[in-house]
């Protein structure tokens, strides 16, 4: 083999591992975010009061309404949320909309 061949042979081979080497840890770094956000996911508190917009529907109506400023936690074990307003505690599921500004 010619030595130009061979040294094009060792580049190709050194962009290969290069490669390799950067997809595997681009795909690490995208696996633990996923995690990383699905654990997030699964509870999550709230620290500071914001304002809300909170809209349940039932057959497409809006079934409740609520708009004021508080802190909205996630239910442990439980896909719905919940809120005080004043002393009552407000629990929320199924279908809501729930948007949250400054």
């Amino acid at each position: 083999m010619k030595p130009a061949k061979t040294y094009q042979n060792n580049l190709k081979n050194n962009k290969m591992k290069t490669t390799t080497l950067i997809l595997g840890i681009l795909m690490t770094i995208c696996l633990s975010s996923c995690q990383r956000g699905c654990q997030s996911f699964e509870r999550k508190f709230q620290s500071s009061k914001m304002y809300y917009d909170i809209k349940i529907y039932s057959g497409g109506q809006i079934i409740y309404h609520d708009s004021l400023k508080t802190i909205i936690n996630n239910s442990e074990n439980s896909d719905g949320y919940y809120y005080y307003k004043g002393d009552t505690l407000i629990e929320i599921c199924g279908e809501a909309v729930i948007k949250g500004y400054r």
